[in-house]
């Protein structure tokens, strides 16, 4: 088949060059001439963004790359314009109207929209200046957002003071969850106090401690009611009441907390608690928990069918697949997915059922489908995964791609890396060429971030270059960006940083591989990143090695 020409390249020398592989074998696979393609580009209406045109007739459409290559042509399965955003500008639209009423919960509800980055309206200045407004109002959810917005890298560097700040506000309004929050944050004090500290200073602390967990409780968390009965499990604060503990737990339990059965199934274990009584709190709560909390439900459903709760494993697998059926019924997702693989490949309690599992994965395609229509990147992202799974029947690539490239049309380059990866990656639907241009797409995009200070931009470029995700591997470029984020405090990008100078290099720079071991390990680090600066450090020579044994590194993460 000869290769169509767009008219603006049809002059071109490289002209014959314009149509990718992947495209080319499209219009063979779906019967689409040369003549049909050149009309849906001179007739059809062309839709921009940063990446690529999209030309529609209603029988047909093509994508046409920002450097004039036919990316990929098919059938259009819509007449209608593709507009990802509509319902979402209603949506915040009916919002801000509620928000000049100076309607405080509309303030959160806007706020948290602006901050869902699945939609194309992401912006976190905007974000916080509602949360803010809405704190005028005394509105502790606010308070307790604004808290977790210092928390984050959103606002810049984590700023401990104002995350608890605020989170003592919210918890001072009697917000259930900040008082939750704010009694572990004791709690955890009072693990760290060195063992020489005054009765006193022990006493005040977990006296706070204690007063936030019997406030959140008192509302109604289970979160608060656990870690209580956790405290007087293990005697944390010096009164161990293992009577009192089971009797929390339980209270917990009955409102479908996961970590409370989870603690109770370990009593049970531990011959602390008598079996049958832990079967009859789930006999009694899985019908109530999968009508009235679908999420707990998945929880609590998947822990029994993997025979993690309850005595009896057949009975509990029957609880577990009615709960996750129960709360697919109410459009879970999750509860969807773990239905379709269950009755896909059956366990050791329940048949595998073909039918079942093809009637939820249609019913998963409809809900992605809806939610997709109001401009939900990840659920075109997942529906494309759905028709090249399999599970709806047959493997369909063409609505697969036509998913997978609606989701870049934000420009959003995490999306745009992630189909360029899966291009060059996934065997159905290989194109290299196309794979390797998108990624370099997304390196531009994060460019431009990286400009205006966001170093975990920074750090998607370093791993690219590191990964070699477009090829070899290429450590000096990684090593560029990873010192950018570097330079900001980041302790994941030293990490990468030591492991370039010591082990990826062909020369290695030992002094340099240290120095920034030496930032690290210093620092409050998280669990996973200690564990692989130890393995990490079995690479040093053993002068080296006895040095940092003298650090007493055990020490050093004591509390983390």
């Amino acid at each position: 088949m000869a290769k169509y020409i767009p008219p603006q390249l049809r002059n071109s020398k490289n002209s014959t060059e314009i149509i990718s592989n992947h495209a080319s074998l499209r219009m063979q696979q779906r019967g689409i001439d040369c003549t049909t393609l050149q009309q849906t580009i001179d007739d059809g209406v062309k839709e921009e963004d940063v990446l690529s045109s999209t030309y529609r007739t209603p029988g047909k459409f093509c994508v046409v790359s920002s450097e004039q290559k036919i990316i990929t042509t098919m059938p259009n399965y819509r007449n209608t314009k593709f507009d990802l955003l509509r319902k979402t500008k209603i949506h915040e639209q009916q919002l801000l109207t509620k928000v000049a009423k100076n309607n405080d919960v509309a303030m959160c509800e806007l706020a948290e929209f602006y901050l869902n980055e699945k939609l194309d309206i992401f912006d976190v200045k905007k974000a916080y200046n509602l949360f803010l407004r809405a704190t005028k109002h005394q509105n502790s959810h606010a308070m307790c957002k604004l808290a977790e917005l210092y928390d984050s890298n959103l606002l810049g560097s984590p700023n401990q003071k104002l995350y608890l700040e605020w989170m003592t506000k919210a918890a001072n309004k009697g917000n259930k969850y900040a008082t939750a929050v704010m009694g572990e944050y004791f709690m955890n004090q009072y693990i760290k106090l060195p063992p020489d500290i005054s009765l006193e200073q022990k006493t005040l602390i977990s006296s706070k401690a204690m007063k936030y967990f019997e406030q959140s409780a008192a509302k109604g968390s289970t979160r608060g009611m656990w870690h209580i009965a956790y405290i007087y499990q293990t005697g944390l604060f010096g009164e161990k009441n293992l009577v009192k503990a089971v009797e929390i737990f339980i209270k917990a339990a009955s409102r479908g907390s996961p970590s409370a059965l989870g603690s109770l199934q370990n009593l049970v274990y531990s011959k602390n608690m008598n079996a049958d009584k832990l079967e009859d709190i789930l006999n009694y709560i899985s019908p109530i928990i999968g009508n009235q909390s679908s999420q707990i439900a998945v929880e609590l459903g998947l822990a029994q069918i993997q025979s993690c709760l309850g005595k009896n494993k057949e009975a509990a697998s029957i609880r577990g697949i009615t709960m996750l059926e129960q709360a697919a019924n109410n459009r879970n997702e999750d509860a969807i997915v773990n239905l379709i693989d269950i009755y896909k490949h059956g366990t050791n309690f329940i048949e595998l059922n073909l039918e079942r599992s093809l009637f939820w994965a249609n019913k998963l395609k409809r809900l992605y489908e809806k939610v997709a229509e109001e401009g939900n990147i990840d659920a075109m992202c997942n529906l494309g995964e759905l028709h090249l799974s399999g599970d709806l029947g047959e493997i369909n690539y063409d609505k697969a791609l036509k998913y997978f490239y609606a989701s870049i049309k934000s420009g959003r380059a995490d999306y745009i890396y992630n189909l360029g990866m899966k291009l060059k990656t996934d065997p159905t639907i290989i194109d290299t060429e196309e794979g390797a241009k998108l990624i370099n797409k997304a390196i531009d995009i994060w460019k431009t971030q990286v400009n205006y200070g966001d170093i975990e931009s920074a750090i998607n470029i370093a791993e690219i270059y590191y990964d070699g995700d477009l090829g070899q591997a290429d450590y000096e470029e990684a090593i560029k960006w990873f010192s950018i984020a570097a330079n900001h405090g980041d302790n994941w990008a030293k990490y990468y940083l030591a492991k370039i100078y010591l082990v990826k290099l062909p020369d290695k720079d030992l002094e340099l591989a240290i120095n920034y071991i030496e930032q690290v390990v210093y620092e409050n680090i998280e669990i996973d990143l200690q564990e692989k600066i130890d393995k990490l450090l079995l690479n040093l020579p053993e002068e080296n090695i006895t040095y940092y044994e003298g650090l007493n590194t055990d020490k050093i993460f004591e509390g983390v």
